[in-house]
């Protein structure tokens, strides 16, 4: 009965204790989650129970399994056997939902719930990858696309494809990068799946925490493995990846060099990676499905778009520093412009901008109606690899309005030959917007 009596005393503490820190703007946070993740031997009861119902599911023939509550919430693997928690709505207000494609995802109240014409919408927040390839779900994030064609083309044949993601370990926030989760000293909890899974081939595919990890290991095992190169450094001194200006590309260098063979996207990307000293470059070209994104002679109409006037200029990505979006959003333009895409950014701009159409993470099918159905895109980044969404675009039949950036050279070259779209050489949003 006194632990009931302790349980109710925090739940108790916890509400005035958000309360207060409503007021002076702060977020939710979990006094009772805290103190759980911080107890030794409630944090060994609820591993002990994980591992346990885990291997119950897996006993009597099942893929996975769901619990919530007295739990934190998480989708990870538990020796082979896909375990989610959606955790509850009185400590971490969370729930899991299944999306139309079958994947799971963890949502969050607060920041990701709004509430239209009476109705409460929760906005899933997609992580860097998931542990079941149909998780791996296309987010608006160039990455996250390649990747989960790449597995869903590998998963057709006799491949068997493991995604390791950083919500299987104890992660965080990255700083500054709302969205995006590191793993937490994830090593020892990676080299025993490693080890479990021996598996033929690795690829790493980002440089983070858990990146640096399977590194280690597949260096300690004497495996070889290949590497990715996704992003240009950021010259915006805002972004969280300008502190890798500090020491140059070195950091990345050494990252990729003991790797069997850096997987680049562009020609552009390879000569310049190639100057700063880089070795075992392959080209890894990307592409569009033709039969999802089809092409369109004029521009098509959506109800939901029905009202706003035109023409469209449409603008698909991470809402954050990186993308230079603000270069799109002040640009003098008449008709109407739209957003598609959340990140770090989002609320921020949504106040200084309340004339713009946000939509935010659109199923496939819906963007490429979406694309058709854009007058323009308009693609203001300057420190892409590739830009993926402009070939996007293009295969719908739209325009494209970008800078002509060295990474996206074959996107430039395809605007000047097939006369998609315009290479704005200047830099002002007056040049661009006439572009």
């Amino acid at each position: 009965m006194w632990v009931d009596w302790l349980y109710e005393l925090t739940l108790r503490i916890n509400r005035h204790l958000n309360s207060f820190r409503a007021r002076v703007g702060l977020p939710y946070w979990s006094l009772s989650a805290y103190l759980k993740l911080k107890v030794k031997k409630a944090v060994n009861f609820i591993s002990d129970f994980e591992v346990a119902v885990a291997h119950e599911a897996k006993r009597r023939g099942f893929d996975g399994v769901v619990c919530g509550h007295i739990h934190h919430a998480e989708i990870r693997d538990v020796n082979g056997t896909l375990y989610c928690n959606d955790g509850d709505w009185v400590e971490s207000r969370t729930a899991l939902v299944e999306h139309a494609d079958g994947h799971l995802e963890i949502v969050h109240w607060g920041s990701h719930a709004v509430v239209r014409n009476g109705w409460l919408q929760l906005r899933w927040c997609p992580h860097e990858a998931r542990p079941h390839h149909r998780c791996l779900a296309p987010s608006g994030q160039g990455v996250v696309t390649t990747l989960h064609e790449l597995v869903q083309a590998l998963s057709m044949g006799d491949v068997e494809v493991t995604v390791i993601h950083p919500g299987q370990f104890r992660n965080r926030p990255c700083p500054g990068y709302a969205g995006i989760d590191l793993a937490v000293r994830p090593y020892k909890a990676l080299a025993k799946v490693l080890d479990t899974l021996q598996p033929d081939a690795v690829h790493i595919a980002t440089e983070g925490p858990l990146g640096w990890a399977a590194r280690k290991h597949c260096l300690k095992k004497g495996w070889q493995f290949t590497t990715a190169f996704h992003n240009q450094v950021s010259r915006n001194p805002e972004s969280s990846a300008a502190c890798a200006l500090v020491s140059g590309y070195g950091l990345f260098r050494h990252f990729h060099r003991p790797s069997s063979g850096v997987m680049v996207p562009t020609q552009g990307v390879l000569n310049m990676l190639h100057s700063r000293g880089f070795q075992s470059l392959k080209p890894w070209t990307h592409g569009v499905d033709l039969k999802l994104f089809d092409h369109h002679a004029e521009p098509l109409d959506m109800p939901e778009l029905e009202g706003f006037p035109r023409p469209y200029a449409l603008f698909v990505g991470r809402v954050s520093y990186e993308k230079n979006i603000d270069a799109f959003l002040d640009l003098k333009l008449d008709g109407t412009r739209i957003v598609c895409g959340v990140g770090p950014l989002e609320a921020q701009l949504k106040a200084r901008y309340p004339n713009v159409v946000w939509m935010g993470v659109l199923p496939r099918q819906q963007l490429a109606k979406v694309y058709a159905a854009a007058d323009v895109f308009v693609f203001p980044s300057r420190n892409e690899t590739f830009g993926l969404v402009m070939l996007e675009a293009m295969a719908c039949g739209t325009p494209v309005a970008a800078y002509p950036v060295e990474a996206l050279c074959k996107c430039s070259a395809m605007l000047k030959v097939r006369r998609w779209g315009v290479c704005c050489r200047k830099t002002s949003p007056r040049r661009f917007a006439n572009a």
